[in-house]
């Protein structure tokens, strides 16, 4: 059984939504007509960016310039946002006098020392007492991606960097910190850090 095109006359397929030779709608009968539920609909046509023309939606190629057809975008699905780590904060805790030091959020490389150097201390250690025990560049902060913190002994320090009182760090050595590290700058305990996160 064919449609016919009330515009033009032509005889379309039976399941023709528009005519093959004028491009005009052509009449759904009532039981063709399908039923609509509830939910988005999709489209029933592709509209002809070259010329404007309406095709049906299967269509690769417009029926009335020949032009190529873009299908129908798929809808985008639901943006989901990767939940993001809140960022640690971390601090020294001097020993001897209880002044809390937060390091630099903004540095991924905190130096650690006294004035004068060839780096500038991010954390400057002179008003701690002794503080003269510590060389100007003695040690620094290497704070990872992935929210790690190092400490490291780089230049290397004239009296050493030791990690709870035992452990030497050798010159270009990294230590992974862990809260309630002890950092001793020097020999005999004279300046002493607690490392700890906070957040």
């Amino acid at each position: 059984m064919s449609v016919t095109c009330p515009t033009c006359g032509f005889e379309n397929p039976e399941e023709a939504l528009v005519c093959q030779s004028c491009m005009n709608p052509l009449p759904v009968s009532a039981e063709a007509e399908p039923e609509l539920g509830p939910g988005p609909i999709a489209p029933t046509i592709i509209k002809c960016s070259a010329c404007g023309a309406e095709n049906p939606p299967d269509s690769r190629f417009c029926g009335q310039c020949g032009a190529q057809l873009a299908p129908a975008a798929p809808p985008a699905p639901p943006s989901e946002e990767e939940p993001t780590t809140p960022a640690l904060r971390y601090k020294l805790i001097h020993v001897r006098t209880d002044a809390e030091i937060a390091l630099p959020e903004e540095k991924d490389c905190i130096y650690l020392g006294r004035p004068g150097g060839e780096n500038p201390p991010d954390i400057d250690v002179t008003p701690f007492p002794d503080s003269s025990i510590v060389s100007r560049d003695h040690a620094r902060f290497i704070v990872e991606p992935s929210g790690e913190v190092y400490i490291e002994d780089y230049k290397p320090s004239a009296n050493g960097t030791f990690i709870n009182y035992a452990k030497r760090l050798q010159p270009g050595e990294r230590y992974l910190l862990k809260d309630d590290d002890k950092i001793m700058l020097g020999l005999e305990e004279k300046v002493v850090f607690v490392f700890q996160s906070e957040g």
